[in-house]
């Protein structure tokens, strides 16, 4: 959970976890802190895209080796005025690598394929 200015509220140890970090490096601090070391949202930040919406916003990240699928879903109080969000981190690395793998077997296969009509 964060609070409207982004700043993390609570948190699982998945997360703890997933970032390698300890609670104290997570309670209070910015996501753009824990997550890229940057002292600033990075580019196409689903937290900065959310507060514009009020809706749910996601995005897909590389953090080193590791591809993350980062989603935001706003908490609204009854005059729909943010009051926070859930901020959901999945590890979908093990996706991204399949998805390589189908990519380059599928360029393979349709070279194959234009090889044989030349022969």
């Amino acid at each position: 959970m964060i609070d409207p200015d982004g700043r993390l509220l609570k948190h699982n140890q998945a997360t703890q976890r997933l970032l390698g970090k300890a609670a104290s490096e997570l309670n209070g601090h910015f996501c753009f802190e824990v997550v890229h070391g940057s002292s600033q949202p990075i580019a196409g930040c689903p937290i900065v895209r959310m507060k514009e919406t009020n809706r749910r916003e996601s995005t897909i990240i590389q953090l080193g080796d590791q591809w993350l699928q980062v989603t935001v879903d706003p908490i609204l109080n009854d005059d729909q005025q943010l009051e926070g969000a859930v901020h959901i981190i999945a590890d979908i690395t093990e996706r991204k690598r399949a998805e390589e793998r189908i990519f380059r077997l599928n360029r393979l296969y349709t070279s194959s394929l234009k090889r044989r009509e030349v022969l």
